[in-house]
């Protein structure tokens, strides 16, 4: 196993180093971008060790649990205003991460008709995509993780509660886009074809019996999209990457899954701007897994691997934390302490245009007075690019993040 993570490493470097932008007449290209992780409204965690304990009251305690606090959290008001955000941006391309499926049957009936559980259901895609209806299309999607369980409400009424996890990349309606077949257009090794989208070769596996045999996995990938944005050439990507070292994951996982990324966007033509979103699990100054094989983390490797930090160009100090809010929705003051949400390029940008965090400000809460929540766990980041296709066209001093940043703390230069 150790040796195929290191074939893996050594061979997306080697990718890469062959991939440099070509000179060309002076000219610029445009892109607006933005990124937005839904949240599925509860942390799921708990849950594995309740599966792994075997008792069913344990694991029926721990579902309802997830179950109310989804419900509380207000699903339809938080994707309405999500969809809202992207709306009021009108960026080109979006990339949604956990645009979750969330149902219970029987759909007429206890436990699922209960007061404390029918907030909970919903489709957050079907219903991003019926509030952006008329201005964007949902160009591509991916299935990730599901599960489905049976669990009882305290009457003893039986409901089957169901979860799929989706990505999705939402272009404006006056952008032609198409869509690279995974498998035949980059590499991918496990293609959904439904979606165009690339389920990762690594996984986090779910062993519930405790013998080393996975019951499941905690599936990701990515989704890869062309347009033609002011005459020129983009592809855009859209990821969720795995939690990592710093959230008790090893660190491995994740890190394979951005080489992978890595590896499937290196034969990417040089005329084809390269834009890569998401969710990464990965702060640039996390820490990295001491015993992984890989030993560097999905933003090193990304940095390391000639892809620029956009943020790091958005002028001023802004230090742009994005993750997290607490489970409930209703801390008072901003809780974020980490950027894992991020916009990179392949390309140095020449100037970033209104880059910022939304979402992560006190008049951003939901109302009601007294019962306001945040609208997600993360905030979004959106931001306008500007490239040159000339790349002596930057002029004198390399910009703050120009160079891979391999330092001994992760953190990139400012």
């Amino acid at each position: 196993m150790r040796k195929a993570f290191v074939s893996l490493f050594v061979t997306a470097i080697a990718c890469l180093t062959g991939v440099t932008a070509s000179a060309g007449p002076a000219s610029s290209t445009d892109v607006q971008v933005m990124t937005q992780n839904q949240y599925v409204g509860a942390n799921l965690f708990p849950l594995i060790p309740a599966l792994a304990s075997g008792d069913p009251a344990i694991v029926n305690s721990a579902l309802v649990g997830i179950i109310g606090t989804i419900s509380a959290n207000r699903t339809v008001d938080r994707v309405n205003a999500l969809s809202s955000e992207i709306l009021a941006r009108k960026p080109d391309f979006v990339g949604i991460q956990e645009a979750w499926l969330i149902w219970c049957e029987p759909s007429d009936a206890a436990p699922c008709t209960n007061p404390e559980f029918r907030g909970a259901w919903g489709d957050h895609l079907a219903q991003t995509e019926y509030r952006l209806a008329g201005a964007y299309t949902k160009a591509a999607y991916i299935e990730n993780f599901e599960f489905g369980y049976p669990f009882w409400d305290s009457q003893g009424n039986q409901g089957f509660a169901y979860v799929l996890d989706r990505d999705a990349v939402f272009v404006r309606n006056d952008i032609a886009y198409s869509l690279p077949v995974p498998g035949t257009d980059y590499p991918c090794a496990t293609p959904f074809i439904a979606g165009s989208g690339c389920t990762f070769n690594v996984n986090t596996p779910l062993d519930f019996n405790g013998d080393d045999v996975p019951e499941a996995y905690v599936l990701h990938g990515f989704l890869v999209v062309d347009a033609t944005i002011g005459g020129k050439p983009v592809r855009f990507v859209n990821t969720h990457l795995e939690n990592g070292y710093v959230d008790g994951f090893p660190g491995v996982i994740q890190s394979a899954q951005a080489l992978q990324i890595l590896q499937a966007t290196a034969g990417t033509p040089a005329a084809r701007k390269l834009i890569i979103v998401g969710d990464m699990n990965s702060d640039p100054s996390d820490a990295v897994d001491p015993i992984s094989p890989i030993p560097y983390t999905p933003y090193m490797l990304f940095a390391g691997g000639g892809f620029f930090d956009v943020w790091l160009y958005r002028p001023g100090e802004v230090l742009g934390l994005t993750c997290c809010q607490a489970e409930d929705l209703m801390n008072r003051r901003s809780l974020l302490t980490r950027r894992i949400d991020l916009i990179l390029t392949r390309e140095e940008p020449r100037t970033v245009k209104d880059a910022r965090l939304i979402g992560e400000v006190a008049a951003d809460r939901l109302g009601p007075p007294g019962r306001s929540l945040w609208p997600n766990d993360h905030t979004s980041v959106a931001a306008g690019i500007r490239f040159s296709l000339q790349s002596d066209d930057r002029g004198g001093a390399a910009p703050i993040g120009a160079a891979p940043f391999f330092s001994s703390a992760g953190k990139a230069p400012r």
